[in-house]
């Protein structure tokens, strides 16, 4: 309370805007959103604005129930909502599996995101796990993609 006898009440919003530098292109289509979550590494999706949905949630928060192990939630940046595609299957932060409807489904951002966006699979090695399931494989690489010691993504 202060002086004059009257409770003050602090709200506390998170921040609508991005808090990281991030380039954002529109996609084309879902073949293109497809493709840049199957083909770019964690660091690479931050760039172009997608954000992992746990990097901005709160110690305190429960344990995504609806992901299984090895799945990770990226959030769409929200300059993407009028290009997404009517019908395109998506996952909100609550783990519901909804189809995009434009108008219709919640357009709320938080540090630049939308509340939903796509779950992948991925499996975290480091450069020599790679490189030795890439030579068991037979797989070539044409130029360096990590640096020593970095840890890649493989979707």
């Amino acid at each position: 309370m202060n002086k004059n006898n009257k409770t003050t009440i602090q709200i506390i919003f998170s921040p609508i805007e991005r808090e990281f530098k991030a380039t954002i292109k529109l996609p084309k289509d879902q073949a293109e959103i497809i493709k840049i979550f199957t083909t770019k590494s964690a660091d690479e999706l931050q760039k172009k604005g997608i954000l992992l949905w746990s990097s901005y949630k709160s110690e305190k928060d429960e344990p995504d129930q609806y992901l299984k192990q090895g799945e990770f939630h990226y959030l769409f940046p929200k300059e993407w909502y009028p290009n997404i595609p009517e019908g395109m299957a998506i996952t909100n932060i609550l783990g519901d599996e909804l189809k995009f409807i434009p108008g219709e489904t919640d357009d709320d951002s938080r540090f630049g995101c939308l509340c939903f966006g796509l779950v992948r699979k991925e499996t975290h090695l480091t450069k020599s796990e790679a490189e030795n399931i890439m030579k068991i494989l037979g797989a070539k690489v044409s130029h360096t993609t990590v640096r020593y010691n970095e840890w890649i993504s493989m979707v």
